[in-house]
Order: structure tokens, then sequence, then C-alpha cells
């Protein structure tokens, strides 16, 4: 992809002149080859920490593939090739609430240009489910890479975690500075971000919605997955992934058991663990709101809501795109001068965007969840909703592509393809893949 080391930059002349054109022609390359499209869709996915910068735009893998994904639905409607009525009208609403948020950003935002460059990031994400919603063929190659690539990231996330923390030095890991020990991020922005992406593929391949998985790597994932997440010392990444076990487990038995003799193995793990990273005493102790990160969180939602509440305007418009940070400081690291972060979703869209941008959310995920429920089962529609909800009120990835694959494949038919074809045919993304 368009990447080199996480935050090394590039003039907009020599080396960010050359990353320019080779990007570019990736891009066309990728648009015009869907099967390469959609598996750069995956690994865009996975690999979010490296960035280019050329000039004043920041360059993530996200954007290149979202800009490919772009130039493909473009050619489409040049080509006259109908798009189905939901996915037109779904992606209608998103555009339509991008806007919304851009205008409310103008006239409220602190740095209207900050909030209007990750609004952009945003909507080239959302493209990028535009076109995956679009193209049922590769429903199946996308979750079989996705799940493959997250088995071996998983894996990496175990490795390197035993590497920093028996050797001190750090590949693919940071420093815990609230807890201790090394909590392991691989290729994501952080470590956080890579247990929620963990978690909910972990669970995509555990449930198995396409039937394309075998017994024995499903398996493998249920022990695998919580040892790599316990990696990334993400405790809500963890929590969803129980819960989602648990939702799966009203339908599949077997899962239940397997769940209770994971959580006896890993809380004997953990009790063993804890004498060389410290870190992962925060998984035994639980929730404690008097200290470490989450009286950090605790506090910055109750900031947050005193901003929303300060006046009808900011409850029921909003105070602009990404615009908390903008007007509070990390309390954490005051000498820094870093922007504070609200990860609590549910909360961040209401202070983004008001009670307008709740509301329309609320309505998307509702249909894309109906319609993804009807094709592969609404256990596992909710299973996954469920844990993507539980992960984003510690950390929000709204506008990362990890969140608009999911809605992609729920608004294309449920990820079962397209509808419409011949009876029988029940994984077309399977069979357009071989």
């Amino acid at each position: 992809m368009v990447a080199i080391g996480g935050g090394a930059a590039a003039a907009f002349t020599g080396l960010g002149a050359v990353l320019m054109v080779g990007g570019g022609l990736l891009v066309v390359f990728l648009a015009a080859n869907r099967r390469y499209l959609a598996i750069g869709l995956v690994l865009a996915m996975f690999v979010t920490r490296p960035v280019a910068e050329i000039g004043p735009t920041s360059v993530r893998p996200e954007i290149v593939v979202g800009a490919a994904a772009l130039i493909s639905i473009l050619g489409d409607i040049v080509q006259r090739r109908k798009i189905p009525r939901f996915q037109l009208n779904l992606f209608l609403v998103v555009y339509l609430w991008i806007a919304y948020l851009a205008v409310v950003s103008i006239l409220h935002s602190v740095d209207v240009g900050k909030s209007i460059s990750t609004l952009a990031w945003m909507a080239v994400c959302a493209t990028a489910a535009f076109w995956i919603s679009v193209n049922p063929d590769f429903i199946g190659l996308i979750v079989r890479s996705a799940v493959w690539v997250n088995f071996a990231v998983a894996l990496t996330a175990i490795l390197l975690y035993g590497l920093s923390n028996i050797s001190g030095y750090s590949i693919g890991a940071q420093f815990d500075p609230a807890y201790g020990g090394y909590a392991v991020y691989v290729l994501s922005i952080e470590a956080n971000i890579l247990g929620g992406l963990v978690c909910i593929w972990s669970v995509i391949c555990i449930a198995d919605p396409l039937r394309q998985f075998s017994s024995r790597l499903r398996i493998a994932m249920l022990f695998l997955a919580p040892v790599a997440i316990l990696a990334t010392h993400t405790r809500g990444a963890l929590l969803a992934f129980v819960l989602a076990l648990a939702i799966l487990g009203f339908t599949r038995g077997r899962i239940i058991a397997s769940a209770a003799f994971v959580g006896v193995v890993c809380w004997i793990g953990l009790s063993l663990a804890t004498r060389y990273d410290p870190g992962l005493a925060k998984f035994a102790t639980g929730l404690d709101f008097s200290g470490g990160t989450e009286i950090v969180r605790y506090t910055s939602w109750k900031v947050a809501w005193s901003d929303i509440s300060s006046s009808t305007e900011n409850f029921v418009f909003g105070s602009g795109f990404n615009s908390f940070g903008q007007r509070h400081l990390d309390p954490t690291v005051p000498d820094m001068m870093r922007p504070s972060y609200l990860g609590n979703l549910p909360l961040q869209l209401l202070y983004d965007g008001g009670i307008i941008t709740l509301l329309v959310v609320s309505m998307v995920v509702f249909a894309v969840w109906r319609r993804a429920g009807r094709a592969i089962g609404f256990g596992v529609a909710t299973a996954i909703l469920v844990a993507y909800t539980t992960i984003s009120i510690g950390t929000s990835v709204l506008w990362l592509l990890e969140t608009w694959m999911l809605v992609g494949l729920a608004a294309a038919n449920g990820g079962r393809g397209d509808s419409r074809r011949k009876p029988g045919n029940n994984n077309p993304g399977r069979k357009a893949a071989t």
C-alpha cells in the first residue's frame, strides 16, 4: 500500500511525489480489478498504523482502497449498472448525514480543518462500504480473507507480546503507562483497535455464517482470540468476545460449554501471566472508576455531557465532528498539550451531531441489522452487533474501515451475496473467489 513507517513524513517533492504517483497507479489498478480490491480492503482494515504524509495530507491504506472503490463505483454509474434500491437509499442517507456533519462542523468546530479532514476520512471508508454492498459476489472472498488475516494477526500478536514482555525489546507493541507491561498493536493504530478487530473477526469465524471454515479453525480461534486480546490489554474486547459467545450459545449449545472452558483456562493463565506482565492485573480486578484508565474515561464522559447539556443547540444539532479534543486536553499528559479522546461512540455521536445524528445512526444500524439477520440469522447478527457496541463504548472507531466493513457486509443482503441469483447458490462470493 502507499505507506511508510508510522508517523514518518515525506515532503510533497521527492519521495512525496513518488508516493503520490505510485499511489495513483495502485488506485487505478485496484479499481480495475475487483478481486484485488476486495483483498485490499481486508488488508487495509488491519494495517492502519503506517501513514505517508504527502504535503498537508495524511495517506493511509484505507484512503487508497477507498479511492479505488469510489472510482469503481463511478465506472459502474457511467456504464449504467443498476444499483439495488436498498443499498442506494441506505448510502444516500449515510452521505446526507455526512454532509450534515460537515455543516455542523463548519458552524461549531473549534478547528474546522481537523473536523472536515477526519470526516472526509470517514466518507472514504463509507464509500468502501458502498462498494462492498453493491458487489455481493465478493462477500465470500472478503469474509474468508478477513478471517485468515485475523488468524495470522492474532498469532503474530501473541508472539510479539511474548517477545516484548520477556526481552523488553518491543516490536509492534507499546508500553502500557497506566498498568505496566506491553500492549501489542502489530500494524493497527493502537492496541485497543487491534483488540476490537480480533474480537469481531474471531466471532465471525466461530459463528461461520457462510459455512466457509472448518471446525478446527473455529475451535482454534475460540482459544486463540482471548489470548490475543489479552495481549492487547483491551478489557472491552474481551468482554465483547464473551458476550458474543453467550448470544451465539442460545442457538449453539456447544459454544456455551466451550466458552466456559476457555474462560477457566484464561483465568488460570491470567493468574500466572500477571507475574510477568503487571498490565494484565486489570483483567482480574475488573472495572474500577476510582483510578486507572476508567477514571480518565469516566471524567471525559462527564465533561462531554456537560458540554452537550449546556445548550439546547448542542443537544439537538451537535458541536462538530470529532471536536471534543479540540475543546479539551488529555489530563494524563498536561505538559504535551495533547487533545483529549472521547472513546464512547454513543456519546460521541450525540456530542458531534446531536440527537439528530443519534437517531439517524440508530435507524441505519437497525436497517442493516435486520437485513443481515434475515440472511445469516438474527443470533449471529445480534452477536456481532453487541460485540461491536461493547467495544465502541471504550474505543470509538467510527471513521475507520473496520466499522464500515461491517456496514457494507450487512448491507449486501446480509453478506450472502445477491439473493436474485439462481436457487441453490448460497455462497456466490466463494464461487467468484475460486
